[in-house]
């Protein structure tokens, strides 16, 4: 079963951050464990995104870390990108 927020993230290429955002009149809240670009699927471009935050090349907030941290073990780190690609690619049933 999947986990839904009601979390966007907008990316400042200035500041090389991830900062949340709620769209104006979105309270459905479809956005899925591990879908950090908010495409509606989670997939490899996820997969590279977290791999990125995981190494400091990105930095997120508190509640996109929520998002990321597919295996909920506290952290964001290569393993939840290695999660989020096999999820991507059919070899994980569900994420965390």
């Amino acid at each position: 079963e999947s986990v839904y927020y009601t979390q966007y993230m907008l990316y400042s290429t200035y500041a090389k951050s991830l900062n949340p955002y709620t769209a104006p009149g979105d309270e459905a809240g479809n956005t899925l464990t591990g879908d950090m670009d908010y495409s509606g699927v989670v997939d490899a471009a996820d997969a590279r995104l977290v791999l990125r935050i995981s190494v400091g090349l990105e930095s997120i907030d508190k509640e996109a870390k929520f998002i990321a941290d597919v295996d909920a073990d506290g952290t964001v780190t290569a393993a939840d990108a290695r999660l989020i690609l096999r999820y991507a690619v059919g070899l994980e049933a569900e994420l965390a």
